[in-house]
């Protein structure tokens, strides 16, 4: 009965939100459609050169997940074999920030798709379980997150909060909990893979389990030598790469860096 209080509480709080998000956001959705189809063209989801990917989003009118796949877009090329811009125009479409991306499908449906993070903002999960048992990958999977990172939930004692610290810390544990469920699910499937007491492919697979912050030491300056980087590093130097969803190639830089590190 007080979770539910609780649940009841944050619905009050943040349900106005999201819905008054669906319909007034911040930003130009002319603008997002438009920077896609400048980056990304007219190319379709079939089209892509890699052997697959996943893009997710969200349609509010059926209230079902759309996986753009290369795999879906063949089963079901109606609904998934769209452009890759409209894909990603609708897996960028978070609530408040932009309108939903409106698609009209060939079973003349209007979709009304939102960002792919109100359902799963860790996408891995489902990555993992389209390559191995939809594409049948037999090679070992290894996993490594570029996204914005996340840090541990912090513990509490229910006994030592009041009732507003408790429902803000569990507003913050309900829009992380898919993120660390997906992790701990898809870490428990790479222990199994492995198959082995040698290889553990689960050690750097926690977002932010690499440290984004560091001082430069020999290891990592060699590593740095070795895939020429341009930015100083210096040992005893300190380095952050920790900056959030930047272009920049210094950040891009640094997020191959870190890439090669965890491993």
């Amino acid at each position: 009965m007080v979770f539910a209080g609780i649940i009841g509480v944050l619905l009050a709080v943040y349900g106005p939100k999201i819905f008054y998000g669906l319909a007034f956001a911040n930003y130009s959705r002319a603008s997002l459609d438009g920077i896609m189809l400048k980056l990304l063209g007219k190319y379709r989801i079939d089209q892509v050169l890699t052997d697959e990917l996943l893009i997710v989003a969200y349609d509010y009118n059926s209230q079902e997940p759309r996986f753009f796949s290369k795999y879906l877009a063949k089963q079901n090329p109606n609904i998934y074999n769209t452009t890759v811009g409209n894909a990603t125009g609708a897996s960028s479409a978070a609530p408040t920030f932009f309108d939903p991306k409106t698609q009209y499908n060939p079973y003349d449906l209007t979709e009304y798709q939102i960002d792919g993070g109100i359902i799963c903002n860790n996408p891995v999960m489902f990555a993992y379980q389209m390559a191995k048992d939809l594409n049948m990958v037999k090679e070992e999977i290894r996993i490594i997150s570029l996204g914005t990172g996340e840090e541990p939930l912090v513990e509490i004692n229910p006994k030592d909060v009041s009732i507003k610290d408790l429902v803000e810390q569990n507003a913050e544990f309900m829009m992380k909990i898919d993120t660390h469920a997906a992790n701990a699910y898809v870490r428990g499937l790479l222990k199994l893979q492995s198959n082995s007491t040698t290889k553990d492919y689960t050690k750097n697979f926690v977002r932010g389990q690499v440290d984004c912050r560091g001082t430069w030491d020999k290891t990592t300056v060699a590593l740095a030598d070795k895939l020429g980087m341009n930015q100083a590093h210096k040992e005893g130097q300190p380095y952050d790469f920790c900056a959030m969803d930047s272009i920049e190639p210094s950040n891009i830089e640094g997020l191959k860096f870190l890439g090669e590190l965890s491993w």
